[in-house]
């Protein structure tokens, strides 16, 4: 791994053992600086930092200065002895805690219903394009709610009763997933219903303040189980509401990509508070997707390279990894840095900060999966296609 350049520095967790730790501190007592021969060393400089004997009291300070003396002062093998010599990876109280709080997160589901649509709605299979095929999997969406008072049993009920209104205008969402006699996958949209999880929480909504990962999430999500891979097996749209012990309330959805993208998902979630509101639909959603449906017989223009299969890779094989997630914050100079870097003669315009953004994260990638030169690789970058299209689709 490259070396941290100036002005960079890792966060590491150690933890030290109460015997490592006295070890540690009955080495340092017994030094004596006056009899150095060698020059000051690092428990040399140490004992300018701190009085001496070393009481316990400075024990957190002398390993962090002790490490981070290590960590400067010495290269190789000598950085290494200096470090693992002292280190033993025990928990760390302040990762306990951590931890802690979030095995403290369990959600436990009270109850599991079927909401069906409050009134009759059309019986029929409803065709999906080819772009509705693109992306064959369920997204999941969390949101979080805080209350000021405790939660009130009625928003329960009444998030019911307006989800009920809400699909006889989004009533897709209500079928299920079939394949047609020509093997398509189509919409049986039958009123069938969605499933509606509840789900409460001994958490406050300000354990979720400092989310470091999205994992701290998923309690929050429905579970569904996808162990026979069948699309139609699943319901389209699957809602779990949990209430915190502080009176705040998570919304966390599991929906189905090819009936809604986005922004049909947030269109979706909008009407249905509208509606728990009072208010009126404002905007009901357009069903038909024939616009979207190819000429017969096709006629492209080009080549579309997004629908051609993902590249193989060369020399190895492909292998399940469980996925991390991780934030990065970059600064504005950060950005600048690598639009400016982005940029050649042949640049006609400058780029954007998501194009800067986007080819730094694919090279990453690329790098971390240590690809070789050879190897192809593809980024799949999703766009909202409404008013890209001629004639543009109503939004």
């Amino acid at each position: 791994m490259p070396r941290a350049g100036k002005g960079f520095h890792r966060d590491r967790f150690f933890g030290l053992s109460s015997q490592r730790l006295a070890s540690l501190i009955n080495r340092c007592n017994s030094f004596n600086p006056s009899t150095a021969v060698n020059g000051p060393s690092q428990s040399t400089i140490l004992v300018l930092l701190h009085d001496w004997p070393l009481p316990s009291t400075r024990a957190p300070h002398f390993c962090f200065f002790y490490l981070l003396l290590g960590s400067r002062k010495s290269d190789g093998d000598d950085k290494l002895q200096s470090i693992t010599s002292v280190v033993s990876f025990h928990d760390h109280p302040k990762r306990k805690r951590k931890r802690k709080r979030r095995k403290d997160m369990d959600v436990t589901v009270t109850n599991s219903v079927v909401v069906k649509p409050a009134s009759e709605t059309p019986q029929h299979q409803l065709w999906l394009s080819n772009l509705d095929f693109f992306t064959q999997r369920h997204t999941v969406t969390a949101y979080i709610y805080s209350a000021d008072s405790h939660f009130n049993v009625c928003v329960l009920q009444t998030l019911k009763e307006a989800l009920s209104k809400v699909l006889v205008y989004f009533y897709p969402l209500a079928g299920r997933l079939i394949f047609d006699a020509a093997g398509r996958i189509a919409v049986d949209c039958n009123g069938d219903g969605v499933v509606f999880v509840e789900a409460v929480t001994d958490s406050q909504v300000d354990d979720l303040k400092d989310l470091g990962s999205t994992s701290q999430l998923e309690p929050f999500i429905p579970a569904v189980n996808h162990s026979d891979g069948l699309l139609t097996a699943i319901p389209p749209l699957i809602l779990q509401v949990t209430r915190f012990k502080c009176g705040g309330i998570a919304l966390g959805l599991k929906i189905s990509h090819i009936l809604v993208d986005g922004t049909s998902a947030l269109h979706f979630v909008k009407t249905w508070c509208d509606i728990a509101r009072g208010s009126d639909v404002r905007l009901p959603p357009i069903i038909d997707r024939s616009a979207l449906r190819a000429r017969n017989p096709p006629q492209p223009s080009f080549v579309h390279h997004e629908y051609a299969p993902p590249p193989s890779f060369i020399d190895r094989e492909k292998t399940k990894q469980e996925v991390s997630f991780e934030r990065f914050t970059l600064s504005k100079d950060q950005v600048n840095s690598l639009k400016e870097k982005a940029l050649d003669k042949h640049t006609q315009k400058p780029y954007t900060t998501f194009e800067a953004l986007a080819a730094h994260v694919w090279k990453c990638c690329c790098a971390a999966r240590d690809l070789s030169e050879k190897q192809k690789s593809k980024l799949y970058i999703a766009v909202d296609a409404r008013n890209r299209l001629v004639p543009s689709l109503p939004s």
